[in-house]
């Protein structure tokens, strides 16, 4: 791991690092041991100076009215399906997606185990210390209950799959993520909508690629919008 860092340093911004270990934890889950490093990183070369040391402080000056420019109201919006939970794996608030289908409000706090299970990675127990040692993994929840637009019919379990973020000096993580959605007809055993999906989603993009994909081998299969 030291090997790869160093001589990726010295490859890609030309700097000579030095590393050394300053933590070793162990974690047992699912009967495995696994060991956890934290690192230090000291540059040995001089680091370049990006702006000149003479240079102007320009202090950008906001209106008043324009201080808050994306309101939580807004973030909701630009992600449809991002969860956002405290140490005590409450849900603090979700994507207007997740509000509209689960029913969910800030007012009546729920656990995050109520509404999702974690499929990805395999852990003993869910709980916040288990999921910041393992930030870095991908992540996949299943939704446990039915969405408001199934509760008359069977459908497959949404799947969100994405990255969890530390955030609130650490006191809350946020999990940015995607539905695990890859087809028109994975579309439809969920009952999901292109229009579901935040228009930011390169997923939109994924499932237009493989449906035409399909097409293309004369497979016949309906394309929900």
């Amino acid at each position: 791991m030291k090997g790869i860092v160093e001589i990726c340093a010295e490859i890609l911004f030309g700097l000579k690092i030095e590393m050394t270990v300053l933590q070793i934890n162990n974690e047992t889950n699912l009967n495995q041991t696994y060991q956890h490093y934290i690192y230090n990183v000291k540059s040995l070369d001089k680091l370049p100076l990006f702006v000149a040391p003479n240079a102007k402080k320009v202090v950008l000056q906001v209106p008043k009215e324009h201080a808050e420019i994306v309101t939580m109201k807004d973030f909701c919006l630009m992600s449809p399906t991002h969860i956002c939970f405290d140490k005590k794996m409450l849900i603090e608030h979700c994507g207007e997606f997740l509000q509209k289908e689960l029913g969910f409000s800030s007012k009546h706090p729920t656990h995050l185990a109520t509404l999702f299970e974690i499929i990805q990675p395999d852990y003993e127990s869910m709980n916040f210390k288990n999921i910041t040692k393992n930030i870095n993994a991908p992540y996949m929840f299943r939704l446990k209950k039915n969405m408001k637009r199934n509760h008359k019919e069977t459908c497959d379990k949404l799947l969100l799959i994405g990255q969890m973020y530390l955030i609130n000096n650490g006191e809350s993580l946020l999990f940015i993520n995607s539905p695990y959605i890859t087809t028109a007809m994975e579309l439809k055993k969920t009952n999901m909508y292109i229009s579901d999906f935040s228009k930011s989603d390169t997923t939109r993009d994924l499932i237009f690629l493989n449906q035409s994909r399909l097409y293309r081998n004369n497979a016949k299969y309906v394309f929900i919008f």
